[in-house]
């Protein structure tokens, strides 16, 4: 495997002290990362070239720029909730993206179609089936 060309500029001694120091160090940056909003940790990680990312909650990603402008949440229309806000399809192809169609379908929904078509069950015979609450 080849290794990071600017990692390999880093003497080997520097990268076991920091190995052999990174519980203090963890700590250090954590004290100081509390002490900040989150806008400042970024600008100055960008500032100094510091490789860091955000953890996310869902918060985040509701409203995050790039979340939105890739669609990755959807608000699909439930019978039950109204418009909820989901995740779309994932991954997502440029002729076949596929889609969130809707939440879930409520019990028994498909019956007709699965046990009439499918199956070849008469009309009689699925209105049997549900007097005896089968389905």
């Amino acid at each position: 495997m080849r290794r990071n060309a600017q990692l390999s500029l880093i003497p080997s001694r520097c990268l076991q002290a920091r190995y052999e120091t990174r519980d203090q160090l963890d700590t250090l940056f954590a004290r100081w990362m509390k002490g900040h909003v989150v806008k400042e940790i970024e600008r100055r990680f960008k500032e100094y070239g510091v490789t860091g990312q955000l953890v996310c909650d869902i918060r985040d990603i509701v409203a995050g720029e790039q979340y939105l402008a890739r669609e990755n949440i959807v608000e699909v229309e439930d019978p039950d909730l109204g418009r909820v806000k989901v995740q779309n399809v994932v991954p997502r192809f440029s002729e076949t993206p596929g889609k969130v169609r809707y939440l879930g379908l409520s019990l028994g929904t498909s019956n007709q179609e699965i046990y009439g078509e499918w199956l070849g069950l008469l009309d009689e015979e699925l209105a049997e089936l549900k007097r005896q609450k089968i389905i």
